[in-house]
């Protein structure tokens, strides 16, 4: 029993580093040698794992997140879709639309109109109107290096999950970490990525000779420019504020905003439960 164990944190350990590592590179020509060398693992068994634990194969898993990257920059942005294309490792448009279409349902310029017709006829979050947005804080921050747990499902109910895990292996392990900076990444679009699919991060600030195990990985977040805003409230209207910055702040800013994750700090998590009208969370927009 304890060798299961052991064999399901070698193998554990190897998936995040394979998902981090087409994280980091989905724009370039990724091999499963290359995805499976990144994961410090033999190719031969290595795409059976992956699909095993990620309930996709790798190439599989690869495509959808460069289509739903692709939907970002059509739903965003205002580049052409052969430049989308080109930049998500298609050599024409026609094989991008075609790949496009088999994993969203739709064309590239028949989601783009999709978006604009979802716009235009005001069928976006409500709960936004009238917000008043504060305007964000620039700042330059270092790379940091962080402990991380990521679940995949609903954005409801993975954060708890994510959370308790890596808490849980940091009060029994390193009890001094317990107050270290907080940090989580939500990595998909609700409003693109099926809920299933759904990717979340909690995170850790942590030294390096802090030891990863199991499930509980390490990763940078990037360091750069960002634009931070700052949330008051629960965690479950972040993603109002969210809505407000893409509806609002970036529209005007949309070319200084960099293909990066936005990530969230968390100041105050010790009121979830006891007043979260006061909770404060950063949020973190990468710049170019």
């Amino acid at each position: 029993m304890e060798q299961d164990n052991q064999t399901w944190q070698v193998h554990a350990k190897s998936i995040w580093k394979a998902q981090l590592f087409i994280q980091e590179n989905l724009d370039e020509e990724l091999t499963l040698y290359q995805v499976a060398k990144a994961a410090s693992f033999s190719p031969y068994h290595f795409h059976r794992i992956f699909r095993a634990f990620t309930g996709e194969s790798i190439h599989n898993y690869i495509r959808r997140l460069r289509m739903e990257k692709a939907a970002g920059r059509l739903k965003y942005t205002q580049h052409p879709v052969t430049d989308i294309a080109l930049d998500s490792g298609y050599q024409t448009p026609s094989s991008f639309s075609r790949a496009f279409n088999k994993v969203m349902g739709v064309s590239p310029f028949g989601y783009r109109r999709e978006e604009e017709v979802r716009v235009d006829g005001k069928q976006v979050n409500q709960s936004t109107k009238g917000q008043v947005m504060i305007k964000p804080d620039i700042e330059k921050i270092p790379d940091l290096s962080v402990l991380f747990v990521r679940r995949v499902g609903s954005y409801q109910t993975t954060p708890p999950e994510a959370w308790n895990t890596l808490m849980n292996f940091v009060n029994k392990y390193y009890p001094k970490l317990s107050d270290a900076r907080k940090f989580s990444l939500g990595l998909d679009d609700p409003v693109i990525t099926e809920e299933e699919k759904l990717r979340f991060d909690a995170c850790l600030a942590a030294p390096e000779d802090v030891l990863e195990k199991g499930d509980v990985g390490r990763q940078i977040l990037k360091g750069g420019k960002y634009a931070i805003f700052l949330h008051r409230g629960p965690y479950e209207t972040l993603e109002n504020t969210f809505d407000a910055i893409f509806q609002e702040w970036y529209p005007n800013h949309k070319e200084e905003v960099a293909e990066l994750p936005c990530f969230c700090e968390h100041l105050n998590m010790e009121l979830m439960e006891t007043n979260p009208d006061e909770l404060l969370t950063k949020i973190y927009v990468p710049l170019k």
